[in-house]
């Protein structure tokens, strides 16, 4: 997508969110739904719509002047959370996670953003590690996806100057 296109998704985005206020809620309902997937939706199926809503729930706050999330903010990170946990996940999964704590960072205000990460950094945490593990079993190209956007939270994180992250 080019940065003209972004701009003026971001400017119909804006003009939607103003109108619909209920748009993130739904998303985040529509998380844990399981419609379209019938009685014998797999995991991945699953992982793969949950993601999609990921990457929609970070278009949409990063389309957003001001992030009207402030009571969204718990739920999302309650499920950002809860996806961190699982045992098994997908790759475009952890990607898409990735991508929504990267937004999260850039659009939160310092406050909003500490007390946001004193929830999500242990998992966060956690994630970066078993991207970084030598041991993962993962084929070779889904391995250099991951590790890739696991080195662009670490940049953010690093140039945002966030306290967890700086070695004290």
């Amino acid at each position: 997508m080019s940065l003209r296109s972004l701009r003026k998704w971001q400017m119909i985005m804006q003009q939607y969110t103003t109108t619909n206020t209920d748009l993130q809620n739904d998303l985040l309902n529509a998380f844990d739904a399981r419609g379209g997937l019938g009685f014998f939706g797999g995991n991945a199926q699953r992982m793969d719509k949950q993601s999609d809503i990921f990457r929609q729930l970070s278009f949409l706050i990063f389309s957003t002047k001001q992030i009207k999330t402030e009571n969204t903010l718990d739920p999302l990170l309650k499920k950002m959370a809860d996806s961190f946990k699982a045992t098994e996940k997908e790759p475009t999964f952890v990607i898409s996670l990735f991508l929504l704590s990267r937004i999260l960072m850039l659009r939160l205000g310092s406050r909003k953003l500490a007390e946001a990460l004193k929830r999500l950094w242990p998992h966060l945490q956690a994630e970066l590690v078993a991207v970084f593990d030598p041991l993962e079993q993962r084929k070779p190209e889904e391995l250099k996806s991951l590790r890739k956007e696991a080195i662009k939270v670490v940049e953010l994180m690093s140039q945002l100057n966030i306290d967890e992250f700086q070695i004290n």
